[in-house]
């Protein structure tokens, strides 16, 4: 049983090793081409990109709901005619 343990251990060892160097990878020096890549750092998860299971499970941790990708876009929406309308009125 001991012998198994001790395989076991070595088995887990390489993928330990690949953990450890990917996460000490430092990332690319910028370049200098004068383009700036600006990624989002957040990016919401909507309610129609999960299974049902989320949502039954969100539910029951007692955590908030998603986000609802129509409720997102009418926001939006309605904060570009609220600019627009500032706009015109200027």
């Amino acid at each position: 049983m001991a012998l198994g343990m001790l395989f076991g251990v070595l088995a887990g060892l390489p993928a330990a090793a690949l953990v450890i160097v990917v996460s000490r990878r430092t990332p690319p020096p910028p370049s200098d081409d004068g383009y700036i890549d600006v990624q989002p750092t957040y990016q919401p998860t909507y309610a129609d990109e999960v299974t049902p299971y989320t949502h039954l499970f969100r539910r029951a941790a007692g955590m908030p709901a998603l986000h609802d990708r129509q409720a997102t876009i009418d926001e939006l929406r309605s904060h570009l005619a609220y600019l627009e309308d500032e706009q015109v009125s200027r």
